[in-house]
């Protein structure tokens, strides 16, 4: 019986944490073959960076990513010897980490041997396009819950339904609370909106909390508004990658 190759098609019938390598493979080959940016988080630092997967290579369970940008990036992973990855594939989420194995040069432009994570924690797929905030200063954002706590926050991704935000350490926020006040200041556009906790994971090696909300009740108005701000986030960061090339 002819052996069926792995198929990331149809993201809905993935598993929401995937370590089967032929799977992981095949995803991190989307990453390349579509061309998409991913977003870099680095133990000891808030600030995202922004790179591509350039290359994997099967037999060395192993990928290449792109030179960080903003440029302190390629110090702070040399350091760090590891990085928590974001990307978006087949309209799903995509989370892993990876461990810098070696330094490597690419056409006169430094990039990184990383080796195969373990595991990759696919999200499902969402109805809004998303995308992400790492194009230059991160974006500051506030939660204030119902009792009047007040949570510090960075904008990781955005669509015109909901976020996804990272907290420094651990929370005690779980999905389904509603947050009254979520406020951020996006592209010249100062949003306060509330927001349904959808998914709160906390790794205790990056200490860092990655929050998915919904917005709640959303006027027209509004929703056009965060439409604005979802398109002018995706030219800013198509803009920087260019620059940076």
């Amino acid at each position: 019986m002819e052996q069926r190759e792995p198929s990331v098609s149809e993201p809905r019938q993935l598993p929401a944490e995937i370590t089967d390598k032929a799977y992981i493979i095949a995803l991190l080959q989307r990453l390349v073959g579509e061309r998409l940016f991913v977003t870099v988080i680095l133990p000891g630092s808030r600030e995202r960076f922004t790179s591509t997967v350039l290359l994997v290579d099967p037999p060395g369970e192993r990928f290449t990513l792109d030179r960080l940008f903003p440029e302190a990036g390629h110090g702070l992973i040399q350091q760090a010897g590891k990085a928590r990855i974001f990307a978006r594939a087949a309209n799903a989420a995509l989370r892993f980490d990876a461990t810098l194995e070696a330094l490597e040069d690419e056409g006169g432009f430094a990039c990184y041997r990383m080796r195969f994570p373990a595991t990759i924690h696919y999200l499902q797929r969402r109805d809004n396009y998303r995308v992400s905030a790492a194009s230059g200063e991160p974006v500051a954002v506030t939660l204030r819950r119902r009792d009047g706590e007040v949570i510090d926050g960075v904008l990781h991704d955005i669509s015109a339904g909901g976020v996804g935000i990272l907290i420094e350490g651990d929370t005690d926020l779980e999905p389904g609370e509603v947050i009254p006040h979520f406020v951020a200041a996006i592209a010249e556009e100062s949003l306060e909106v509330a927001l349904e906790v959808r998914d709160v994971r906390y790794s205790p090696k990056s200490d860092l909390t990655t929050l998915g909300a919904h917005f709640r009740a959303l006027d027209p108005k509004l929703e056009q508004r965060l439409r604005r701000t979802v398109a002018h986030l995706e030219r800013e960061r198509v803009r920087t990658r260019r620059h940076a090339r």
